[in-house]
């Protein structure tokens, strides 16, 4: 039995295009350039497009005050393909990390992935809200995790930083092109995650991501 994390925005929850649609129907503007949303060119692309602070405030505002934006996102390719297998996944301790704040995110969460991710498994969410990563790299040593995959690097350094027994892996994403060549592996998907953590022993391993040393 292994234990292993998943992030949830950017891994499984399609938050940028939700994001994406706050800003413009909140700020009467749309900034952004198509298929933005669907892969991001760098972490702050709202702040990039031109949003002002005040403007990227209210929409968290909105956000930290709404009971159904974190319970609402559409899912990503990965939650389909975690949720087809979950009777296999959960055989082992699974967790989800995020750095989610706001008004009721735990719950909201926890809502979300049994709706689109667990399949009727109840989910395990901790609130990881350092924005530095730090909070993830320790959770992953506290808990002896086996595995871990995010999409943000500076998480992912993080985790290697303070729990180097943990199997980190970066979701590749043109925002996490910033190579540090140290101690992860780059995946194409979460489903390559699993594969490569026998969680799905029917797909072949995709080749050319190596790991990083």
């Amino acid at each position: 039995m292994k234990k292993i994390v998943f992030d949830i925005d950017g891994c499984l929850a399609d938050f940028s295009n939700a994001w994406e649609r706050l800003l413009v129907r909140l700020s009467g503007r749309n900034l952004f350039q198509p298929g933005d949303g669907d892969n991001s060119p760098s972490w702050n692309w709202d702040k990039e497009a031109g949003y002002t602070s005040e403007e990227r405030r209210k929409a968290w505002n909105h956000v930290g005050t709404s009971m159904t934006f974190w319970s609402t996102l559409d899912p990503l390719i990965g939650a389909e393909v975690v949720h087809d297998a979950a009777d296999d996944i959960w055989k082992n301790d699974v967790y989800f990390f995020t750095n989610r704040s706001e008004m009721n995110a735990k719950q909201q969460t926890e809502a979300w992935l049994m709706d689109y991710v667990t399949g009727g498994y109840w989910p395990t969410v901790l609130l990881a809200n350092d924005s530095t990563g730090r909070d993830k790299g320790i959770l992953c040593r506290l808990l002896n995790i086996d595995a871990i995959i995010d999409d943000k690097l500076e998480n992912i350094q993080q985790v290697v930083l303070e729990s180097p027994k943990t199997r980190a892996y970066l979701l590749d994403r043109r925002y996490n092109q910033d190579e540090d060549g140290s101690g992860y592996t780059r995946v194409a998907s979460v489903e390559e995650f699993l594969v490569r953590e026998g969680l799905l022993v029917h797909k072949p391993i995709p080749t050319g991501y190596a790991i990083g040393f």
